[in-house]
């Protein structure tokens, strides 16, 4: 598989090396046929596409059948010419090409002489009539305007049909408003997203990297069905960021909200020196700015942009039941009547009568944490408090594009998206602590674009993303061990604890970083009636995923021996406790995909597009230190009584890396550097594609399209990894009931 891995390498590369590259997914394309006033084909016109905003010209000629395609071109406004000598030369302005369109002009010549013009004024009304994807894009402006909440854009996706957001907003590796959205009845991590023609996707958890702030944005496209062989999945949602021009053009802006502008919550605090409910003192704030502009005119152009979010609030909104100064002294009473219990009144089980509890049967170490929580007069323990929960968001975006020559054009860009989701020390009790998290996004492209000829245009792109996420424990100022009791403390200052209908401590630590390297090459050309494509992507993702979810000493209190959870609580009476070593998982895959593509032209109204993708799914490979997170089981070697060589005291027929017999590649255990695959490879992940677009009156404005494709889902690393990290030897926990 490696020798497979370098061959592939080796061969883009090569293609990179002679050519050099496009924005697919990122572009548009104008194609068409041109023809003299009788309807006789013309060969040999000089077609020329003028980009309005910054002069970037690009020009092809005609073939034998009279039929030109300029693809890859930038989104914008353009200016369409054809000329050849004999003939007026024919011009349309107001094309506005929008990504992934795919308009259809057809051009019809007048005899005269060249310098003699047939100019079309009106804005081109264009209908697809050789793409077969169907799609929504959205053009600044309306990314710009639309309420959209929190001003992300991917939340324009829900607009087109068959969308809908399946899980709450964030993400496993990202926090903030990334959302899991499932169209076309796809799973939610099911849509391929693309920024300037490269994936945008986070390897982790599968969903998509933060995407820039809708000012930054120049165009926003979403696709459903009728995906090319150059696309991965069912649904596709293609992102542009915006470019400079010839102009310089910015803006600022500013967005609020404020809690004086909302209704009170219910389960706001009442102040007591006026009897009304506190406001929750919501603060938000969004702003920052755009600029962009020639650097050098109509050769190179620069684009960036800021966006910062705070978030302030210290809302009294927050409810918990913590023992009152009664419970404290054996009486119940108050807190199992029906005042406190929706369900009705409460009696305590025996042997305990009259809801009434010994006070000297208490838990001395109960009674130290009773002793840290807050107090309160409520006969029923009810406290009401508010956490304060600053958020910090912050996003930056930069812009480069060269057009070195007639022939060739680069572009790089940057976007860095910042979270702190922060509780600070400070708080009004230890109720309202909780973990710090720490999120960074980055994601860099590069992109070129080279015209061989007048009909063969390649594009390669190279990219690296990376995602990490920190989360840090609260400070509780104490230890399960610190109040007495008799287990270990793997983190200072935090313990964990849940009370049924009580209240909850708890904060686990999580350190996570997922590395994406990408390079991809597309090629297209157009020979007669056909305009071919083919091209392909290596990928490498490298994760990191360390999880203290069992670390902390966990104790669950369910109020199964008492009938009620404090009262269980305050006698000791533990439901389970659950403590572990937490979880670690260090992997890396390799992605391989290759496509090929025709759009052939059959009838002058009447386009057929066929293709075929190849996408094996690679093995996962873990890299834990001594011995790979993978195992086997033999039922033989069970049944014979046969131990592993590396853990010997592994139950019988369990095989791990080291041992003869393990199916999945490895280098055996404790090796310098160990690997272990944790899955055989799959070869025959192949994706036809099929479909037809037919111009039904031959003017451009009404098509009927149909298609037919596979496509197969593909999963993040953490999906993947299965249950084996939470089994021994690597992820042993001890659990008491």
């Amino acid at each position: 598989m490696k020798r497979i891995w370098i061959a592939s390498f080796m061969g883009l590369l090569a293609s990179t090396m002679t050519c050099s590259s496009v924005w697919a997914q990122a572009t548009a394309q104008i194609s068409g046929a041109v023809q003299d006033q009788s309807g006789a084909v013309l060969p040999g016109v000089e077609v020329t596409a003028t980009q309005t905003e910054t002069g970037v010209r690009r020009t092809t000629v005609t073939n034998e059948p009279g039929h030109y395609a300029l693809p890859n071109l930038p989104l914008g406004a353009y200016r369409l010419e054809a000329a050849l000598p004999g003939f007026r030369t024919f011009v349309q302005s107001g094309l506005v090409l929008q990504v992934n369109s795919n308009p259809t002009i057809n051009i019809v010549l007048q005899v005269g002489q060249v310098s003699e013009q047939v100019e079309v004024q009106a804005n081109a009304g264009l209908v697809e009539t050789r793409s077969l994807s169907v799609g929504q894009v959205m053009e600044t402006t309306r990314i710009v305007e639309l309420p959209l909440n929190g001003r992300n854009a991917q939340e324009l996706v829900l607009l087109g049909g068959a969308a809908q957001q399946v899980s709450p907003a964030g993400g496993y590796s990202f926090g903030g408003t990334r959302l899991a959205i499932a169209t076309a009845g796809s799973i939610g991590t099911g849509t391929d997203y693309t920024l300037d023609g490269i994936r945008h996707i986070d390897p982790y958890d599968s969903l998509a990297l933060p995407l820039p702030f809708p000012d930054a944005l120049a165009e926003f496209k979403t696709e459903i069905g009728g995906q090319s062989a150059q696309q991965a999945r069912g649904s596709q949602v293609s992102a542009v960021t915006k470019s400079g021009t010839n102009a310089l053009h910015g803006d600022l802006f500013e967005f609020v909200r404020n809690d004086l502008f909302n209704a009170t919550t219910y389960f706001a605090a009442v102040d007591p020196t006026t009897g009304q409910k506190k406001h929750s003192t919501l603060k938000r704030n969004q702003f920052g700015g755009t600029i962009g502009g020639p650097i050098l005119k109509n050769k190179l152009f620069f684009f960036g942009g800021y966006q910062g979010t705070t978030l302030r609030q210290d809302a009294k909104n927050l409810r918990s039941f913590v023992p009152t100064a009664a419970m404290l002294a054996g009486d119940f009473t108050a807190f199992a009547s029906a005042a406190c219990n929706t369900r009705g009144a409460v009696t305590l089980k025996p042997p305990f009568v009259n809801n009434r509890i010994d006070p000297k049967s208490f838990d001395p170490v109960a009674l130290k944490l009773s002793a840290l929580l807050p107090k309160t007069d409520n006969p029923c323990g009810e406290v009401l408090y508010g956490q304060r929960n600053p958020i910090d968001d912050k996003q930056w975006v930069a812009k480069i594009d060269y057009q070195a020559s007639a022939k060739h054009s680069v572009f790089g860009r940057v976007l860095a998206s910042y979270e702190d989701n922060l509780i600070p020390k400070e708080q009004e009790n230890i109720l309202s602590a909780g973990p710090n998290r720490y999120d960074r996004s980055y994601a860099f492209t590069i992109g070129s674009t080279y015209l061989i000829s007048s009909s063969t245009v390649n594009a390669f792109r190279v990219s690296y993303s990376k995602v990490t996420q920190s989360q840090y424990t609260p400070n509780y100022g104490f230890t399960a061990s610190s109040l007495g009791s008799k287990v270990y403390d793997y983190l200072p200052n935090v313990m964990g604890i849940n009370i049924t209908s009580g209240f909850l401590l708890t904060g686990n630590p999580r350190r996570i970083a997922a590395n994406l390297y990408q390079l991809a090459d597309d090629v297209s050309l157009t020979r007669g009636t056909h305009q071919f494509g083919f091209g392909g992507r290596l990928a490498q993702s490298r994760t990191i995923g360390e999880t203290g979810d069992t670390i902390l000493p966990n104790f669950t209190v369910s109020g199964e021996v008492t009938g009620t959870g404090l009262s269980d609580f305050l006698l000791g009476r533990v439901a389970s406790f659950l403590q572990g070593i937490g979880s670690g998982n260090y992997l890396r895959m390799k992605y391989v995909s290759l496509y090929a593509q025709d759009a052939w032209q059959l009838k002058p109204r009447f386009n057929v597009s066929y293709g075929l993708r190849w996408s094996p799914v690679l093995p996962l490979v873990d890299y834990r230190r001594p011995v790979p997170n993978v195992s086997n089981f033999d039922e033989n070697r069970f049944l014979q009584g046969i131990r592993s060589q590396v853990f010997v005291n592994a139950p019988p027929g369990f095989i791990y890396p080291g041992d003869p017999g393990l199916v999945q590649a490895n280098n055996g255990a404790n090796a310098a550097k160990p690997q272990a695959d944790l899955w055989k490879p799959y070869w025959k992940d192949f994706a036809p594609r099929l479909g037809f677009a037919w111009d039904i009156r031959g003017d451009g404005r009404t098509s009927l399209r149909a298609s037919y494709g596979i496509n197969y889902e593909e999963y993040g690393a953490l999906y993947r990894l299965g249950t084996a990290q939470q089994q021994p030897p690597w992820g042993s926990s001890t659990s008491l009931l």
